[in-house]
């Protein structure tokens, strides 16, 4: 197994975790996701990335994620933006992976808002823009995401190296967000 898909397969263990109760049957859960269900729709598609209760289908598992997505699902919205930043089940795009990551992190979705935080400070599927980069790492960070602090402490930190090398950009935006260099 590819380690891209296995960061992937714990990260959706971790994050998206398949809540089937204990009454539901797989066919259950399927009839609520094809009546569009947004919840049950993301517990099939988990089921499907994960070989749970069906065998193990990346396309399929895309295709359910993708329509608990568009039903407005922050986590779905989270997961699809993580199928496509990786190509797990879809082909990679880093420009779909900041559209679902937005959608997610206006709903307030904290690990969602990270990403973004990432995607715009990298210019990764977005035209770079630290201003929008670092609001999106600072909610993050506001809402306690685990990564968003660590992820801000190193952008700081480059941004501080090149400034002191001469970098007129990172020394203008140090000095805009108020840090020293």
């Amino acid at each position: 197994m590819n380690k891209k898909l296995t960061v992937f397969t714990v990260f959706a263990a971790m994050i998206l975790s398949c809540t089937f109760a204990f009454a539901d049957t797989f066919e259950e859960i399927m009839k609520r996701a094809e009546a569009g269900d947004a919840k049950a729709q993301l517990d099939i598609a988990v089921a499907y990335f994960q070989g749970d209760y069906v065998k193990e289908n990346h396309e399929e598992g895309a295709k359910w994620m993708l329509k608990a997505a568009e039903n407005g699902l922050a986590k779905a919205q989270f997961g699809a933006g993580l199928m496509y930043d990786n190509g797990e089940g879809v082909k990679q795009s880093h420009e779909e992976a900041a559209k679902w990551y937005l959608k997610a992190a206006q709903q307030g979705y904290a690990e969602a808002q990270c990403n973004i935080g990432v995607c715009y400070t990298l210019g990764r599927g977005v035209e770079q823009n630290l201003d929008e980069g670092f609001k999106w790492l600072k909610k993050a960070e506001a809402q306690g995401a685990p990564n968003a602090k660590k992820v801000l402490e190193k952008e700081f930190e480059i941004l501080r190296h090149n400034a002191r090398n001469g970098d007129k950009d990172a020394q203008e935006a140090l000095t805009h967000f108020g840090e020293k260099w």
